[in-house]
């Protein structure tokens, strides 16, 4: 793979909008009103890629390198713990294990963090005014006679880009370019009449729960915009 190839994951993993797991954590719960479920609203929206996460490892001696993680771990191998003296990384129990929570493994020697404009798509309402100020770019036009300046062009942010792999056996991500698409856009006001009319069940997961929504509306909004509706009406309510 070429080193053009690397320069944006490298440069993004030295970005200062990578958010700590905690941090997070403090910020939703009390939107979501219990820890226990922010934790699994954070785990949900890894686990499908809503959210791109990276974990430094406590090294004792050498640089304590940025690592980008497969959403596939999420899903099959860890998840998040909320406990009374904090928030962990736990080894996913799987089966009749998940009745045991005393076998629960936490992994530990990382530190982990979010992306930030992730968060804001997701949780506008909780992490939007967290970003940073985008700078417009383009053509700058003077207006005669007058002592302003108009600019015109447009403004843009970093994106993540790439299809992340993880290897087996190895402290490694590799990322391979591909372009990412933006959501196409919708109506809001139908988004927010359908979550309105199909509300969230007691107990019922995230992801079960957005899934149902998805099927409700054929499949005509994105994920993003039903979790965003969701979460924006839940502040609303408070």
């Amino acid at each position: 793979m070429g080193e053009a190839n690397h320069e944006p994951i490298a440069s993004l993993l030295d970005s200062p909008n990578w958010l700590p797991f905690e941090q997070i954590h403090r910020r939703l719960c009390p939107s979501i009103g219990e820890r226990g479920l922010a934790a699994r609203d954070m785990t949900d929206a890894f686990e499908d890629g809503s959210i791109r996460t990276l974990r430094r490892w406590l090294a004792a001696r050498g640089a304590a390198k940025p690592r980008l993680n497969d959403s596939r771990l999420w899903a099959v191998k860890f998840e998040l713990s909320s406990w009374s003296d904090g928030l962990y990384v736990a080894y996913r129990l799987h089966g009749k294990a998940r009745h045991y929570p005393q076998q629960i493994r936490f992994l530990k020697g990382y530190v982990f963090y979010a992306w930030l404009p992730d968060l804001a798509k997701v949780w506008p309402s909780i992490f939007g005014s967290m970003l940073p100020p985008a700078a417009p770019t383009g053509a700058v036009a003077v207006v005669e006679g007058q002592d302003t300046i108009a600019g015109t062009g447009i403004v843009e942010r970093p994106e993540i880009t790439g299809t992340l792999a993880v290897i087996e056996g190895q402290d490694d991500i590799t990322a391979a370019g591909t372009a990412v698409s933006e959501p196409s856009s919708t109506t809001p006001v139908s988004v927010k009449r359908l979550v309105y009319q199909h509300p969230r069940h007691s107990g019922e997961k995230a992801r079960d729960y957005f899934d149902r929504l998805e099927d409700l509306s054929g499949r005509e909004y994105p994920r993003k915009t039903l979790r965003n509706r969701y979460y924006e009406i839940q502040k609303e309510k408070r």
